[in-house]
């Protein structure tokens, strides 16, 4: 069993090199042929002769953050929002992001959206609270009794 993992661990992986800090499509060489899709917005090279840089120009990039962040929801409302996303095949990464491009072009919305989650803040406040608060009871208990104990 060791001699195998032995064999992994010394086994050479494959370097590759770093992508760049946005996506961008991958252009092939002028010898491959692929089938093209029309994107709109996206003009497309008619020429053969236009060279990568021209093409990958025309394409916009996109800035995301590679760093995994935690994000915290109520049970419920995370089943519910994993549940859409699953049933329309997109991420929670993307449908936030569209959820809030579509919130900025409303401001009455936004402004709904904003009261909604001050009052949830407050509520999480008052639980933290209270649970701070039992957690030093539970433990001011737990010494008392310790104290008796001697």
């Amino acid at each position: 069993m060791s001699n195998l993992m032995d064999k992994f661990v010394e086994k050479e992986r494959p370097t590759v090199s770093r992508r760049s800090d946005g996506f961008s499509l991958n252009v092939c060489d002028d010898d491959d042929q692929t089938d093209s899709v029309a994107t709109p917005g996206v003009s497309s090279p008619t020429n053969s002769t236009s060279s990568k840089n021209e093409v990958q120009q025309d394409i916009p990039l996109l800035e995301i953050d590679k760093q995994g962040k935690l994000v915290r929801l109520e049970k419920q409302v995370q089943s519910e929002i994993l549940a859409l996303c699953a049933a329309e095949g997109i991420t929670l990464e993307v449908f936030l992001e569209s959820a809030w491009v579509s919130l900025k072009n409303h401001q009455k919305l936004t402004d709904k959206v904003l009261k909604e989650a001050k009052q949830r803040r407050e509520l999480r406040k008052e639980l933290g609270n209270l649970r701070r608060f039992e957690t030093g009871q539970r433990k001011s208990q737990q010494r008392l009794a310790k104290l008796r104990s001697k």
